[in-house]
């Protein structure tokens, strides 16, 4: 006889084996129906014993870390599937509208097609949903009045129908402010830095485009993390109970844990700061746990992955396989499984040391890129004749840094910072490469260095 449906709900609690079928045999004897009291019961007590351990007192939290860094874990995961779904930003006609809103008259450079997510601009190590940018080519006698330019953007763009907040001033002596309107996000900055030399930048005036947080991404990360603690206690669990006889590995490998436990809380306290304290000049964080869940490739994150494929494999290893037949194929046929990790290290290893640059011109000139890799690139190389002068560098660098590009100096030179030749480029080979926030960045570097002394051409790169 097939025991009811709330007999079977209950007995999933326990792991399978005898004490699930006790417990069918009993609740059949008694013909009873369930209580919440008894429910509840039932959920501790086979809870407890999918631990496994009995007596242990530690088995206990160290399932909550690994509940907590699995909440974590499918949480991330969550809200970056959730910001899939989110409408692109602004291009075209619409972008050019809000440009000759903010800075009128004058050419803006930036915008493009961004990535879903991109590094964090202040360089925290963390990703943030797509955002691109727009700064003026170049200080006008107008946005050198920093104060009455940005009175007057903060205004053109209240009359245009944006929510606009409060003006802040900076810690050098610029402004900014931050607007809303139709699920878009704008922060604007400007600065201005007086009797600097003629080949450095006296400041810029910028703004920042991006998507407000829709409602459904606020709500993915605590609908995911009761699916992730779950899964995370349903693997510690079984982890638990077949090394339960290898009791020092196992222990130093819930010792382990802690670590990225650790930094889930770091993240946690810095986020809650952000919330209770906010900046008046930049967009309020809410709710507080937004900024925890953007990066897959956190440290946390990836050092959780790290330990639970360990601990899924020492599980594994433990007699009686729980899969002979995958372990049957791996030990026929492990000289080829060795063969092909092998190759798959060489590879990645001769990629990382060649810089992966593949197929190029001996002049170091990148190899041409496709339509879709040019729409999104953000990185770009600047080709310096060999025989041009240390001054002439340093003007060239001084050039790319007003651009607001990071410039990285490749090849050989006289002032020391020599590297290996990289991809089939000569030793002789000199370049910058530039990195930028936003793919339209690059046309105000063709614009800043084109027919400088010693610059040979310029490149979009992958």
């Amino acid at each position: 006889m097939t025991p009811p449906l709330g007999h079977r709900l209950a007995a999933l609690a326990f792991p399978p084996g005898q004490r699930r079928e006790e417990l069918l045999d009993t609740l059949a004897e008694s013909g009873e129906r369930l209580g919440m009291r008894e429910a509840a019961d039932i959920l501790w007590h086979g809870a407890r014993a999918r631990l496994g351990r009995p007596g242990n007192h530690l088995v206990v939290p160290f399932a909550m870390v690994a509940m907590l860094l699995g909440a974590f874990t499918v949480a991330v995961l969550a809200t970056q599937l959730a910001w899939r779904f989110v409408p692109p930003l602004p291009d075209g006609e619409r972008a050019a509208e809000i440009g000759n809103t903010v800075f009128p008259g004058i050419r803006v450079y930036g915008g493009g097609d961004v990535p879903d997510f991109v590094g964090e601009p202040d360089a925290e190590a963390g990703l943030v949903h797509g955002y691109v940018d727009y700064v003026i080519g170049e200080h006008t006698e107008a946005t050198r009045a920093v104060a009455d330019y940005t009175a007057g953007a903060h205004d053109r763009l209240a009359a245009a129908g944006w929510a606009v907040h409060p003006i802040a001033a900076t810690e050098y002596g610029g402004h900014r402010f931050w607007a809303q309107r139709d699920g878009l996000v704008l922060q604007y900055e400007i600065w201005h830095h007086a009797g600097v030399p003629w080949y450095d930048s006296d400041g810029g005036a910028h703004y920042s485009l991006s998507r407000a947080t829709p409602d459904r991404v606020w709500w993915a990360a605590p609908a995911g993390a009761p699916i992730g603690a779950l899964v995370g206690f349903l693997l510690f669990g079984w982890v638990s109970r077949r090394t339960e006889r290898a009791g020092g590995a196992v222990a130093l490998l819930l010792l382990a844990y802690a670590f990225p436990l650790l930094g889930v809380l770091l993240f946690m306290t810095e986020a809650v700061r952000m919330w209770w304290r906010p900046d008046p000049a930049a967009p309020p964080v809410q709710p507080f746990w937004r900024p925890l869940f953007y990066d897959v490739s956190a440290f946390p994150t990836l050092l959780l992955m790290l330990l639970t494929a360990g601990a899924l494999l020492l599980a594994a290893l433990v007699p009686p396989f729980p899969l002979p037949r995958v372990r049957a194929l791996i030990t026929r046929h492990h000289r080829v499984l060795l063969g092909a990790a092998a190759v798959i290290v060489t590879g990645a290893t001769v990629m990382a040391f060649t810089g992966g640059d593949g197929t190029c011109d001996p002049d170091g000139t990148p190899p041409p890129l496709t339509a879709a890799e040019i729409r999104r690139s953000r990185d770009a190389r600047v080709i310096v004749d060999p025989r041009s002068t240390q001054d002439e560098r340093n003007l060239l660098q001084a050039a790319i840094g007003r651009t607001g590009g990071s410039p990285a100096w490749r090849g050989n030179s006289d002032r020391g910072d020599t590297v290996a030749t990289i991809g089939c480029m000569p030793a002789d080979t000199l370049w910058f490469d530039v990195s930028y926030t936003t793919p339209g960045m690059y046309d105000r570097l063709v614009n800043e260095v084109s027919g400088l002394p010693g610059v040979l051409s310029v490149h979009r790169t992958a």
